[in-house]
């Protein structure tokens, strides 16, 4: 009897309404993001049907209460002048602190890209297993491994993650493929000479400009067998097949009236990324001509 009093006073305690005042936003929340019409939504909900969900904090003493969970009640809360907040207190050191709110964030999938690229970064930086960070994610290992190669980003595109407007944001799977090229500075190129190409045909682009690039760097290593030599001809060949079936699909017309639309230098590059194409298969009909005497 007396434990099952001390349980009930222990889950009061846990649950609280506190004012509005106590509450002190997180410095390290993961989430950056918030949409105003969204808070603004949230608020008129919460003013006219109440709190339906209790936010998580950690008491710092002098009756102030860090969140953990719940900006976004809490700022709907206070653009509606609303003076109480329900909460469930829970005792969070401060070395967990990021991790538990990525737990509860990541949970919602209220994260954009690069919000969960930073905070995936950050973890691993505090010494957080791969596993632990996963499971936070629901997600497997190999995600997150796959996320942490975009390390290799020039710090210009990760700030553009899939964020802000559509036109110019950085889609992760274009940001996979730039993340492959050494150098930052031609990643930053890379980007801005296909940002205006749309996003299947640049994938394809880039990802092609990668295998050019890898083949290029191994231009110095022991030739290769004839057999290695064919699959690395056929391997570009069907590369090509895809950027040459993309470009058959487009009106001869559309596409002189595209080029004379564009910008002089535009159009150079695009003119000069043809004749490059051009080149191409004339190279590999030079290295079939090879294998074949």
């Amino acid at each position: 009897m007396n434990q099952r009093i001390e349980t009930e006073k222990k889950q009061k305690k846990q649950i609280q309404t506190l004012k509005i005042s106590q509450i002190v936003p997180n410095p390290k929340q993961p989430r950056t993001y918030f949409d105003d019409a969204e808070i603004e939504q949230l608020g008129k909900s919460i003013l006219a049907q109440g709190q339906k969900e209790r936010a998580v904090v950690r008491p710092i003493g002098n009756d102030k209460y860090e969140l953990v969970s719940g900006e976004m009640r809490y700022r709907a809360c206070l653009q509606m002048g609303i003076p109480t907040f329900e909460v469930e207190v829970k005792e969070i050191c401060d070395k967990d602190l990021h991790f538990e709110s990525l737990i509860y964030n990541a949970g919602r999938h209220k994260l954009t890209t690069k919000e969960k690229f930073y905070a995936i970064v950050k973890e691993v930086e505090d010494g957080r297993s791969i596993k632990d960070i996963a499971e936070a994610f629901c997600q497997s290992e190999v995600w997150i491994s796959k996320f942490l190669t975009l390390r290799n980003l020039a710090p210009e595109l990760q700030a553009l993650l899939e964020h802000g407007s559509k036109k110019d944001c950085l889609l992760i799977t274009e940001a996979f493929e730039l993340a492959k090229y050494p150098n930052h500075e031609y990643q930053v190129k890379r980007y801005q000479s296909t940002k205006g190409y749309s996003p299947s045909f640049r994938k394809k682009v880039l990802t092609a400009d990668v295998k050019r690039l890898c083949h290029g760097s191994q231009r110095d290593k022991p030739s290769k067998s004839r057999k290695e030599k064919v699959k690395g001809i056929i391997s570009s060949t069907e590369t090509f097949y895809y950027f040459l079936k993309e470009l058959s699909a487009i009106d001869s017309v559309k596409f002189d009236n595209l080029l004379e639309g564009m910008p002089s230098l535009e159009r150079e590059k695009m003119e000069e990324r043809l004749d490059d194409c051009i080149k191409w298969m004339g190279s590999l009909s030079l290295k079939l001509n090879k294998l074949n005497n």
